[in-house]
């Protein structure tokens, strides 16, 4: 657990402790626990079509669209 004065960091790498909990736990603090997504049914969702996902593949970030 992080002390208090860590509470809120907007760089989570300023952290004393970095850890799952401990980043879920900053930014439930910062923008709410309903900003979080936990729901299992997310991973399901298709949010890019295999031709998506091909455009970025074996690319560096500079030559992506």
């Amino acid at each position: 657990m992080n002390p208090p004065k860590f509470d809120h960091v907007e760089d989570i790498a300023d952290l004393t402790f970095l850890n799952q909990a401990s980043v879920v736990r900053n930014l439930c603090l910062r923008y709410g626990f309903e900003a979080i997504p936990v729901s299992p049914l997310l991973s399901k969702v298709p949010l890019y079509t295999d031709a998506i996902i091909y455009q970025y593949c074996s690319k560096r970030q500079n030559e992506n669209p």
